[in-house]
């Protein structure tokens, strides 16, 4: 009825031929990617009034609903700490405000709170804001950040002197969302785009140079592959990964020597994947090498390519191998068994690992941010169908978790209430798949009840 009383917009159709791998393509609306095009405009303003007035009679009715999710949020809310070296990083946010604020303490007895960005400031005169990356160096003297003021996720890089509040002069555009600072504090490597917003280079920045000095210090013009930098958690690598979505390649160079070449860890090849971590002279290779649910491998520092690589935890064809977390004196593991993510640790002298154990049978956990090297303490991430996201500390000596905080959920919902497990049925065909069980303890004691069952 709608429809008949508002014409839907209709785009003039400009057929453009494009030839790609010898096979050529005709296609109507690629003149709709010319962002500045006042036809553009007009027509996708045309798209919004419509869907506008289609949508008017239900405007009560989202009203009422965003009132009523938002209602179930604590809008004026802290994370969780973050310890690195001597400060703990959090962010806050506050109600009517639409973006965090960064900040962070010593770690001493009632220390002050500093405010290290402030986003709702940023956004005060824009439309769109969003941080792409946020860096800060290994002195905890500089804050590098990346905003996107356009919604095209085209970052520019600014750099905030945090002692004083001042920004300093560097100014770096058309960057991606890798960040990553060497340990002299001075250099700065980040990644940009080519024309089809691919990151594709990653190049090297001193402070206080102009962006056309910086130097690239890679380049993957292979159109399938996404480059990165990141560095070894005892940050004594940074790494750069290309990385496709059936393979990848790692280079690596000394974090303190940041003018030095990056060497190459294994060439690429089809179907290869493998990402690495360092502890004590050796990588560890956390990779799909004969191995469809990954398996860790280990070599030494200078002789990292695959023929070297030595079993560290074997493929298992029921047991996935998820993620890897180094530290100084223990390793952990995020598996996947029978569908099921599970967390398990060792000591490097140990034979074998442990399970951490959580309330809920049916569960999701992950490794929230664990920068430090040098600590026995282990951040997990954690919700069930009964608990709402947390925030776990794990202690990997005393074998003992910890709830730091756990997100609260307004209004009348009362955990207590509510029972899950985990069970597994046979299908008629004799396979075993798990299914995660919510109800209400007490309806479940008053006999059969309906249920709402969905599969993926």
């Amino acid at each position: 009825m709608i429809s008949k009383l508002t014409p839907l917009p209709k785009a003039k159709q400009l057929p453009t031929n494009r030839s790609l791998h010898g096979v050529t393509l005709k296609d109507e609306f690629s003149w709709l990617q010319e962002r500045d095009n006042p036809e553009v405009i007009a027509y996708l303003e045309a798209e919004n009034a419509y869907t506008q007035k289609v949508m008017a009679p239900t405007q009560q009715l989202q009203e009422s609903l965003f009132e009523e999710m938002l209602a179930r949020i604590q809008e004026t809310d802290t994370s969780y700490p973050v310890k690195r070296g001597e400060y703990f990083y959090y962010t806050r946010t506050e109600k009517g405000l639409s973006y965090p604020i960064y900040c962070r303490k010593r770690d001493i007895e009632n220390a002050a709170e500093e405010i290290l960005l402030e986003l709702n400031e940023l956004a005060k005169d824009k439309a769109y804001l969003s941080l792409g990356a946020f860096a800060v160096s290994t002195d905890h003297r500089l804050l590098a950040y990346a905003l996107d003021d356009s919604g095209a996720e085209v970052y520019t890089v600014y750099v905030k002197n945090l002692e004083t509040g001042e920004l300093l002069k560097d100014r770096i555009q058309n960057a991606a969302t890798s960040l990553v600072w060497a340990e002299d504090n001075t250099t700065v490597f980040y990644s940009t785009l080519d024309e089809t917003h691919r990151p594709d280079k990653i190049w090297r920045h001193a402070l206080g140079q102009r962006q056309e000095q910086d130097v690239c210090v890679y380049h993957d013009p292979d159109g399938a592959f996404f480059v990165g930098a990141g560095r070894t958690k005892d940050r004594k690598f940074l790494i750069i990964s290309s990385e496709s979505k059936t393979s990848s390649e790692q280079w690596y160079c000394p974090a303190d020597q940041p003018d030095q070449d990056f060497k190459l860890i294994q060439k690429r090849q089809a179907g290869l994947e493998y990402g690495v971590e360092h502890h004590q002279g050796y990588w560890y290779v956390l990779s799909n090498l004969d191995a469809v649910n990954f398996c860790l491998k280990r070599t030494e520092l200078t002789k990292p390519q695959k023929a070297y690589w030595q079993d560290v935890i074997e493929h298992r064809p029921d047991v996935k191998l998820e993620d890897i977390e180094i530290f100084e004196k223990f390793m952990v593991v995020l598996e996947r068994d029978q569908g099921q993510l599970k967390i398990r640790y060792k000591s490097w002298d140990a034979d074998a690992f442990s399970l951490v154990e959580f309330p809920d049978s049916a569960n999701t956990v992950w490794f929230e941010s664990n920068p430090e090297y040098k600590t026995d303490e282990l951040m997990l991430g954690y919700t069930s169908l009964v608990r709402p996201r947390s925030v776990y500390l794990f202690d990997m000596v005393e074998n003992q978790l910890e709830l730091k905080k756990q997100q609260v959920v307004q209004g009348d919902f009362v955990a207590e209430e509510y029972a899950s497990k985990r069970i597994m049925v046979k299908t008629p065909s004799g396979v075993s798949v798990p299914i995660s069980l919510v109800y209400k303890k007490a309806l479940r004691q008053s006999g059969p009840q309906p249920c709402m069952l969905y599969g993926y």
